[in-house]
């Protein structure tokens, strides 16, 4: 048996003690071979048995609108009942609203002397799982009929939350979209993170050889997720550290000559200047040294995907 509960119109509910073995096998998601961190490779193609994962800092500003529930805090949860169902299919704004099934679990790490870890499973509620039409069931192998508001329960798990108490908490999931309709509040923290590190940076007279004339309102938090993810590796990687007073000028001097040659527009007086988000992805291809030059045929290409090449092999 596990605990359900289900986010909607803004509130927690408890749906109850109920089996989900066979219905839905949440815990199946846990049995992934490699996790592999989404701000370094945001644009991976995931192999079978693999799941992107994310490092979570601050758990109760990210997690808030199931903080409680999921930290154990159950007190203020009321239980789910048909006329919340019933506002819910009538509310014409239901598809803009943040609406999951999800279960929260405790175990002991007993590797770890015993530490509780926080383990909680989330479904998001997608257009059409909400439906009210007559159906039939048995009940003690009577024919019932019923005309209600139903939830679609399906066998998927969107986004998989792990913390071991005392640890940073990790968000795994296998598509970045998922991500946004579990935690919209995610990305929306993480954008303004992301705005007011730049500008620092943009205020700091220690950075002369990097500058940005940049309209700070095109950050926003429905920009695509992939180009949020390299902004952010940018700058948690601490790429942008080369282009301080101290930075190594040997290495700095490589890599402005290296953007100079594949990426001529931010390029400007010996330094790279941002006037657009786009701009940044440039950094961030410049950094990772992802512009190329095929051998052969003598184009101008942008990798993807960072393996390393063994000739060997």
């Amino acid at each position: 048996m596990s605990i359900l509960y289900c986010h909607i119109q803004g509130e927690n509910y408890l749906v109850g003690d109920v089996p989900l073995e066979g219905t839905w096998d949440f815990k199946k998601f846990e049995t992934y071979k490699k996790e592999i961190d989404y701000e370094k490779e945001p644009e991976r193609n995931l192999e079978k048995g693999e799941v992107f994962y994310i490092q979570v800092q601050d758990p109760i500003k990210i997690l808030k609108d199931y903080a409680l529930v999921i930290h154990g805090d159950t007190t203020s949860v009321n239980k789910i009942d048909l006329d919340i169902l019933k506002k819910d299919k009538n509310n014409e704004k239901r598809e803009d609203q943040l609406q999951t099934l999800f279960v929260c679990t405790e175990e002991q790490n007993m590797e770890h002397e015993g530490k509780k870890i926080i383990k909680a499973y989330f479904q998001a509620i997608r257009q059409g799982s909400i439906i009210k039409k007559a159906f039939l069931y048995f009940l003690n192998e009577e024919l019932q009929i019923e005309n209600k508001p139903i939830i679609l329960i399906q066998d998927r798990t969107d986004v998989y939350w792990k913390q071991e108490i005392g640890e940073i908490g990790k968000l795994y999931f296998k598509n970045i979209e998922d991500l946004k309709r579990v935690f919209p509040h995610f990305f929306t923290h993480k954008v303004q993170e992301v705005k007011e590190q730049l500008q620092r940076i943009a205020k700091d007279d220690n950075h002369p050889y990097l500058s940005f004339d940049l309209d700070w309102d095109t950050l926003k938090a429905d920009m695509p997720k992939t180009k949020l993810a390299r902004i952010n590796a940018l700058l948690k990687e601490g790429c942008l550290e080369i282009f301080t007073k101290n930075g190594d000028s040997r290495k700095r001097n490589a890599y402005l000559q290296y953007a100079k040659k594949y990426r001529p527009k931010i390029f400007k007086d010996g330094k790279l200047v941002v006037c657009k988000v786009a701009d940044l992805d440039s950094i961030y291809y410049a950094m990772r040294e992802s512009y190329y030059t095929t051998e052969i045929g003598g184009e101008q290409r942008v990798a993807a995907v960072f393996e390393k090449n063994n000739t060997k092999d």
